[in-house]
């Protein structure tokens, strides 16, 4: 109790009589006019209205500490994971460097050997992006789980990336794994364009794509990414993929509760949109959020016809939205929707799959060839 008075006590001090460095940076923030006030206001309503009146200066003095966002494309603790410290605020060094210091840049070599020339042994296909090697326990557990017969194709990165294991953890449980390793940056979509654009994923009924999401900037990322992941490997997985593969318009199935709708789901994503899509961009948006999703291949193709490559990527910056990843994962459910497609969620396939048992299961149709 005392010490808990004892810190607040002290940020009020330092809120009310910031140290040089510290108003500096509240300087140089305020100038750079990258900080969304409102923003800021909005997303913490706790706030006291002392602190409300200066965000700028709440931000710098508790606010970061805190792991608050200045921006909602910005987050410090994201950040703070992939680059070296610079100054005593993530938000001024982005702002001072505009990419991560030569020393914390990523290896930009992707290695996709392990993808080329695969071959299709299962009728299903699991694409994983693993940035947070931790995780792999988990995802496996998620796998193992799910009941069908999948090929799967892993890419890593980051901590993930580094000989410490986690490959021969994977090969062990999945002998057959394609593993990949791939730049940090674009996040999982990167890895998944690359995957794409690679052809491997092409002769399967459906391709889940999963990933260790820990979202730092959330007070409970790990809630969301079990929604996401256990939405999509259910115990009566089987059951449902038939019914998805069965249903001719569906062209994604997600988690629910996943399926984002509505205008707002632009958010800073739409300039980037417009750079990358080739057609009108439509006003009313429905995608997968959180980038989990099963696909079939036809939706999933259209991918490789944006043309993107490792250069239209930017380097790991923190970013919550406005990245090439975060647009990608919108103009996925534009692609899905073309020519009359449709997005389903997990609680429609049950009942699907019970209409789906008087059609011809495909996926049994497909035995394993290898």
């Amino acid at each position: 109790m005392i010490a808990s008075v004892r810190r607040r006590l002290a940020g009020l001090l330092g809120f009310l009589w910031p140290a040089p460095e510290a108003s500096r940076a509240i300087r140089a923030i305020h100038e750079s006019g990258q900080f969304d006030r409102a923003y800021y206001r909005a997303s913490n309503p706790q706030l006291r209205w002392i602190f409300r009146l200066a965000p700028i200066r709440h931000y710098v003095t508790i606010g970061e500490g805190r792991g608050l966002c200045p921006a909602p494309w910005f987050s410090p603790v994201a950040f703070r994971r992939g680059h070296a410290a610079g100054s005593g605020s993530a938000f001024l060094d982005y702002l001072r460097y505009g990419k991560p210091p030569p020393a914390a840049q990523a290896d930009d070599r992707p290695d996709l050997s392990g993808w080329i020339n695969a071959r299709a042994c299962a009728p299903y296909a699991v694409v994983l992006h693993l940035y947070y090697p931790e995780l792999w326990p988990e995802i496996r557990r998620d796998l193992d789980a799910a009941g069908i017969a999948f090929d799967l194709f892993v890419s890593l990165s980051g901590a993930a990336a580094a000989p410490m294991g986690v490959s021969e953890d994977i090969q062990a449980a999945y002998p057959d794994a394609r593993i990949a390793k791939v730049p940090n940056r674009g996040r999982d979509m990167l890895p998944f364009v690359l995957a794409v654009g690679s052809g491997a994923l092409a002769p399967y009924l459906a391709i889940a794509k999963i990933h260790g999401k820990i979202s730092p900037h959330l007070q409970d990322g790990g809630r969301w990414r079990r929604q996401l992941i256990s939405g999509l490997l259910p115990p009566d997985c089987a059951e449902r993929l038939e019914a998805f593969v069965a249903l001719p318009q569906a062209q994604l199935w997600t988690a629910d509760g996943a399926l984002l709708r509505g205008k707002a789901g632009w958010g800073a994503n739409r300039p980037r949109g417009g750079e990358i899509y080739d057609r009108a961009l439509p006003e009313t948006l429905a995608f997968p959020a959180g980038g989990m999703f099963w696909a079939k291949p036809a939706a999933i193709s259209r991918l490789a016809s944006l043309g993107l490559g490792l250069s239209d990527f930017e380097t790991e910056a923190g970013f919550v939205d406005g990245t090439t990843a975060h647009t990608i994962e919108r103009l996925i459910g534009i692609l899905a929707l073309e020519g009359g497609g449709s997005i389903v969620e997990t609680g429609e396939l049950k009942v699907r799959a019970l209409e789906a048992q008087v059609l011809m299961p495909l996926a049994r149709r497909r035995q394993a060839r290898c």
